[in-house]
């Protein structure tokens, strides 16, 4: 099978805030959210759930799942004026975790995963960032790597679907300038492998 490589993406200028929160009171927190949409031909059903906790020393988790469901029949009129109605069931899931601790004095590490699944797609993204604070807390640079994997078409038949790798690294600095004024910069590079 031939391997068609992607272009490489470089991005330079977006803006991306980090927050670097001194250690506090354990903090334990749930969220669950329940949407759904009916009208007569299509039926839309929506679920999230969230729930992360932090320690006194700064480890922290979470992981959420999620839930869509897409539901209907499109009606066609033919011409002799019989109808016919296609039925269309759409579900995709998602869930994903995080870690994240403080190792080293300044250093602080985050760890995630995340998977989404539908009918005819598939991806996987797993990602690791590190942040620490320079020049007495005025600066703050952020570097993340990520991979990630997905399959396009008929998810488990190679003769139907087409699979994407990917990875990239970001590195931002931000620097506060004064008390109500700051700067930041981000680099970020990107590469896709496609089969």
């Amino acid at each position: 099978r031939s391997i068609l490589r992607c272009p490489l993406t470089v991005v330079i200028g977006a803006v991306w805030a980090v927050v670097v929160s001194p250690a506090r009171a354990a903090e334990t927190t749930a969220d669950a959210r329940v949407n759904l949409y009916a009208d007569e031909e299509l039926t839309v059903f929506n679920q999230s759930s969230v729930a992360s906790v932090e320690t006194v020393d700064g480890l922290r988790a979470n992981g959420r799942f999620g839930v869509d469901v897409i539901s209907g029949a499109t009606r066609s009129f033919l011409p002799d004026a019989l109808t016919s109605a296609t039925r269309v069931d759409e579900p995709r899931l998602e869930g994903g975790v995080a870690v994240g601790g403080i190792p080293l004095p300044g250093l602080r590490l985050d760890a995630g995963y995340l998977t989404s699944k539908e009918p005819d797609y598939w991806s996987h993204q797993a990602s690791l960032t590190a942040v620490t604070e320079l020049f007495e807390r005025r600066g703050t640079l952020s570097v993340t790597g990520s991979l990630g994997l997905s399959s396009v078409g008929r998810v488990g038949d190679p003769l139907y679907s087409e699979e994407e790798g990917r990875g990239g690294i970001e590195a931002s600095y931000a620097h506060a300038l004064g008390r109500a004024t700051s700067l930041t910069t981000l680099v970020g590079v990107e590469q896709s492998l496609c089969g």
